[in-house]
């Protein structure tokens, strides 16, 4: 009775301004908790500096706008090219599946490179920039300069590959990067103005749940490990395929925005210890085309879909295994 009491006191407009500002704080509140939703935790980090070759788990790394960063290595800054200056990857012609089995680590500020039967070869990501070396390259059609790495680093790769006509880039920071606005693609290009990558294929970073995989390896004779799919960033304690409803990403400090999701090929049929010929009709391939195909507007083809491509979303920063990841869904 007495809060009828005091209603009846009170003027209809400032009523309605009451209802006006919860409606807005509860807004701001389900926005928050849209934004914040705990999704799971960082299981793994994943670098590979050489485009197509063996990547390195680490604890801790930066998240720099191009890309995954230790020290003064970033994700996928050097690739082997051929005299044109076309990547290989691990695809064949022009590409190699052995490159997949070419192992790098880090040794202070130094690159090692090292392959079966072959001496380490040493790469220095912090060399002087020698303007005769620079060189236009092209990773899927886009123009992007880049350093030529130089006699030695060829020779090793050319004897590697037993063949004349190849070397290794290096998409030095200091040189521009591929702006991906511009890439032109047969699926819809989400990226925004300031997203750049050296050589990846489209965005920044790469984004997968161990569950997803799990999920696929239950369905699948051939059961794979989630290195297999070259993620930087694996997540777990989540459903299976949860990664495709995000749209944003906390992590830490680390903010990102999904690209796109995840096309693969037959780079997945390819035993990263053993470098075979890929085969489009191999397992996992095969089995992930029954079940996760996009959607026709998507236009991925019978490219199955796993894990999500992300692009920084204004703001890097640390970020480690362990830590809570928090998503806003689509």
């Amino acid at each position: 009775m007495a809060d009828s009491k005091f209603l009846s006191t009170v003027p209809p407009a400032l009523i309605g301004l009451g209802l006006v500002a919860g409606v807005k704080l509860a807004a701001a509140y389900y926005f928050h908790k849209k934004q914040n939703g705990l999704v799971g935790k960082v299981s793994g980090l994943f670098i590979h500096p050489i485009k197509s070759c063996g990547g390195i788990m680490v604890q801790e790394a930066e998240c720099d706008h191009f890309g995954l960063k230790v020290g003064p290595f970033l994700d996928r800054h050097w690739m082997v090219i051929d005299d044109n200056g076309t990547f290989l990857s691990q695809k064949t012609v022009p590409g190699d599946p052995r490159l997949a089995i070419i192992r790098t680590s880090f040794h202070g500020d130094k690159l090692h490179v090292d392959a079966p039967d072959m001496d380490t070869l040493i790469l220095d990501p912090n060399a002087p920039i020698d303007t005769e070396r620079i060189r236009m390259m092209k990773v899927w059609g886009e123009p992007i300069e880049a350093l030529d790495c130089g006699p030695e680093p060829k020779a090793w790769i050319c004897k590697f590959l037993g063949r004349d006509d190849v070397s290794f880039a290096y998409a030095d920071p200091r040189l521009p990067k591929r702006d991906m606005t511009l890439a032109k693609k047969s699926f819809d290009n989400l990226s925004r103005k300031g997203d750049e990558v050296g050589f990846q294929d489209f965005s920044a970073y790469n984004l997968l749940s161990q569950e997803s995989v799990d999920d696929l390896n239950s369905r699948c004779e051939k059961q794979t490990d989630a290195s297999l799919y070259r993620a930087n960033i694996l997540i777990d304690d989540c459903n299976p395929y949860e990664e495709d409803k995000f749209e944003y990403v906390t992590i830490g400090s680390s903010k990102f925005f999904q690209v796109k999701p995840c096309h693969r090929c037959v780079v997945v049929t390819i035993d990263q210890d053993v470098g075979n010929k890929p085969d489009d009709k191999a397992e996992p391939l095969t089995t992930m085309r029954k079940y996760r195909l996009g959607r026709p507007e998507q236009k991925f083809g019978n490219a199955p879909l796993l894990g999500v491509n992300l692009a920084i979303n204004g703001k890097g920063g640390k970020i480690r295994v362990g830590d809570e990841v928090f998503a806003a869904y689509y």
